[in-house]
């Protein structure tokens, strides 16, 4: 869990590189939303899948 205190900053890296791209940026920001609200769940999905 000690991830969290990353995401801020590795989201804020991935948005400037598609800065351009509005779609992704929207894509970005909804991934973003979800991880943060419950990254568990993001855990729990890549435990499931073998990542």
């Amino acid at each position: 869990m000690n991830f969290r205190n990353e995401l801020p900053e590795w989201f804020s890296d991935i948005k400037s590189k598609y800065s351009q791209d509005k779609e992704m940026q929207d894509f970005i920001s909804e991934l973003e939303y979800l991880i943060i609200r419950d990254p568990l769940l993001v855990a729990r999905l890549a435990d499931k899948f073998g990542e």
